[in-house]
């Protein structure tokens, strides 16, 4: 069912530009209001330009990784909701994810 308020915002950031399509595409479906960004340098600089309600980031990216985008998050909008998705099993980067604030971790 769409959201009959003002749609939450979401920022998708991902390398993998068809899973960060696709996860827009389920999200907008849903009613939510979702930018992407396919890096982390242009992630951050979304976060530092505008709100999120949720910011979805991939913890592997070439330039600025998850965690990279975690500690954007803390400087400029700490109220935001994070979540990490990962295609590989890293307990040690999804433990410090976490311990950064990330409120989720997904595999």
């Amino acid at each position: 069912t769409p959201l009959t308020e003002e749609s939450l915002r979401v920022l998708v950031i991902d390398d993998e530009k068809a899973f960060a399509q696709t996860v827009a595409e389920v999200l907008e479906d849903e009613g939510y209001s979702v930018t992407l960004a396919y890096n982390g340098k242009e992630g951050v600089k979304r976060i530092c330009e505008e709100e999120y309600d949720l910011i979805l980031t991939d913890l592997n990216m070439p330039d600025i990784d998850g965690l990279g985008i975690i500690r954007a998050v803390n400087k400029e909008q700490a109220d935001s909701v994070v979540m990490v998705i990962s295609g590989q099993k890293e307990v040690k980067k999804a433990v410090q994810a976490l311990a950064e604030g990330a409120s989720r971790y997904m595999l």
